[in-house]
């Protein structure tokens, strides 16, 4: 028979808030971007056009796979050190990231037309990531984009997607999150090991459970599905960055008549790649701040900056110049 957990007797029922923990919200985000990507972001009228790449595209081959190496190393610890014990483990250890994910979608009711009503269905999803960076005029990030036309750095407001754009990107469909990526090892290993704690007090201890082997490891399947875009390998820890993605769904239930936001695909060093494009109509309010790579000499950069963003309805975006003392 098992031994009581000394971690605190829980209930499955007590862990529900276990998935809504505290979310960080920086004042600003940074966009580095090229030259030319520059000329794509900013539209006419005060409009931004932001892109989101589906994250088997991304620069991060092992995109997705973190999780799993962070969560495979944290239940052989936890096992070694005897927080839990050879049965939990053994049920635990070879859990994965779900297939499905619960998308939520908002659609009109029948008798009004305009009160929303909340569907919700497990689907099979793309996601497609739009990346940004909490540093400012980080050398890092000015070395990934500008290796060969210059680049350039938005500033932008923390709330530019949610005043606006995800309602104009999905329509009534809901599907967009947001969060700051983890890189340190032991970091991701300290959260993971919270939550597999919690879940093995309950898998002894909730006696109201007809098949707690199945609640424990559904637990821990959301648990992976929540950590999956948010853990990064460590290498890329200078990027500080911030994400946003969007879960785009195979199908949609038959109640669910709009479409969805349809993908997009770009050439990318020989590569056909996938994205979807998301349009701020206000853009002019979440612009804030252009600055220019250090890597442009040229004197009159900033003057040229600042007309081709007045002549595109940006008149009150400041611009400024990299203070990096980097020559090349």
């Amino acid at each position: 028979m098992m031994e009581e957990s000394n971690e605190g007797v829980l209930s499955f029922r007590q862990l529900r808030g276990d998935f809504f923990g505290e979310h960080i919200y920086p004042e600003k985000l940074w966009h580095y971007t090229s030259a030319k990507g520059l000329n794509g972001i900013i539209r006419e009228n005060g409009k931004l056009a932001l892109f989101f790449t589906q994250s088997g595209c991304l620069n991060d081959f092992s995109e997705g796979d973190d999780v799993l190496q962070c969560y495979r190393e944290t239940c052989s610890r936890l096992w070694t050190t005897k927080r839990i014990d050879d049965a939990f483990y053994r049920v635990i250890k070879d859990v994965g990231v779900p297939e499905f994910r619960r998308i939520k979608y908002r659609i009109p009711d029948p008798d009004s037309g305009n009160i929303p009503l909340v569907l919700f269905d497990e689907v099979k999803c793309d996601v497609y990531i739009c990346c940004f960076s909490m540093k400012e005029d980080s050398l890092d990030m000015w070395r990934y984009y500008s290796k060969s036309d210059g680049g350039y750095a938005l500033g932008l407001s923390r709330d530019m997607f949610f005043k606006e754009a995800t309602a104009d990107l999905n329509g009534v469909i809901s599907h967009m999150t947001s969060c700051k990526v983890i890189y340190n090892t032991e970091e991701k290993i300290a959260l993971l090991s919270e939550k597999i704690v919690r879940v093995y007090s309950a898998f002894l201890n909730d006696k109201e459970v007809n098949d707690p082997m199945d609640m424990a490891k559904r637990i821990l399947q959301s648990h992976l599905e929540c950590f999956q875009y948010q853990f990064k390998h460590e290498c890329f820890s200078s990027e500080q960055e911030y994400r946003f993605l969007i879960y785009l769904p195979h199908t949609i239930p038959d109640q669910v008549h709009q479409e969805l936001p349809k993908a997009s695909f770009q050439m990318r060093n020989g590569v056909v790649v996938p994205y979807i494009e998301c349009e701020i109509k206000n853009g002019n309010d979440n612009l804030l701040n252009v600055m220019i790579s250090p890597y442009v000499s040229e004197k009159y950069a900033e003057s040229t900056t600042k007309a081709f963003l007045k002549s595109r309805g940006f008149a009150k975006c400041s611009v400024t110049k990299s203070t990096l003392p980097v020559r090349f």
